[in-house]
């Protein structure tokens, strides 16, 4: 066999092993990123709750609040709508137009000829509206499903009775009493739906109150899983207690969560990222 021959061989050889090593290493680069475990997960969804405080600290500081937040779905406590005492304004209509987001209102209450209650905004679509009632509450629970990529969720937003450690003892036991009627219904909702779900809202109570162990038997506590346990939430101005929470269902893993500092109300908005589990995507 001539030189060039062996020659012309061996190069065709290299040309071969080097293609086959090239495919090898193809073929497992694609195996390490099918086996990479957040390939397998939709994309988390940043979601957000805020005590307002009918925005009587003004509006504009609400809004750049929660445009800072950059949030999916937001649920928002004292809320007015139409208030004498604020002006007249269609709060959570401006402030989900502010915000290019889907709104819902439902009120607790009238008053001074408008409404007071709770509002949820999302950057999906929202349906399945439902206004409940509590048993001996003047404070109601807003239900509705969010259609989030993958798979619709249930958003339930609370806003529970507060108790003034000033008042007189009958009226903190009537109000306390009120508060956890009001937790076990937003419990029992949330227990009964076939849908992941998020509660949201201001809880008027400490980790390790009857309400936050009745949601954390069965729920996550996005904040405590998260390493949050100790972000403060009121009063804005010096925070010394957390009282507003972001619960989800143990469909989802929390990969975050914390206060965001703001000015707007005496609360501080909590935003939490969470990411729903594989076998939620399409």
């Amino acid at each position: 066999m001539s030189h060039d021959k062996h020659s012309f061989l061996g190069a065709a050889l290299s040309r071969s092993i080097i293609a086959a090593i090239q495919v090898f290493y193809i073929c497992s680069l694609s195996t390490c990123m099918a086996a990479d475990p957040s390939a397998d997960f939709p994309q988390p969804l940043r979601v957000m709750t805020y005590n307002i405080r009918a925005a009587d600290y003004g509006l504009k500081g609400i809004i750049t609040s929660l445009d800072q937040g950059k949030a999916d779905i937001i649920a928002l406590q004292e809320v007015d709508k139409l208030v004498r005492r604020t002006g007249r304004i269609d709060q959570p209509k401006r402030i989900a137009h502010s915000l290019g987001m889907y709104y819902v209102f439902r009120k607790h209450f009238s008053y001074q000829g408008g409404e007071f209650g709770l509002a949820l905004l999302s950057r999906y679509k929202i349906d399945q509206v439902e206004r409940l009632q509590v048993r001996r509450s003047n404070l109601i629970l807003l239900k509705a499903r969010v259609h989030t990529p993958g798979q619709p969720i249930i958003v339930i937003v609370v806003h529970f009775h507060p108790t003034n450690p000033l008042d007189k003892a009958s009226t903190k036991k009537e109000n306390d009493a009120a508060r956890l009627r009001e937790a076990r219904r937003a419990l029992e909702l949330a227990t009964t739906c076939n849908a992941p779900v998020l509660i949201m809202g201001d809880f008027n109570d400490n980790p390790g109150s009857t309400a936050y162990s009745l949601f954390a038997e069965r729920f996550q506590d996005c904040c405590g899983v998260a390493g949050g346990i100790w972000e403060k939430t009121w009063p804005a101005s010096f925070p010394i207690t957390r009282i507003d929470y972001i619960w989800v269902s143990p469909h989802f893993r929390v990969l975050s969560c914390h206060a965001l500092d703001s000015s707007g109300s005496d609360h501080l908005p909590v935003i939490a990222e969470i990411q729903p589990m594989k076998d939620l995507a399409p």
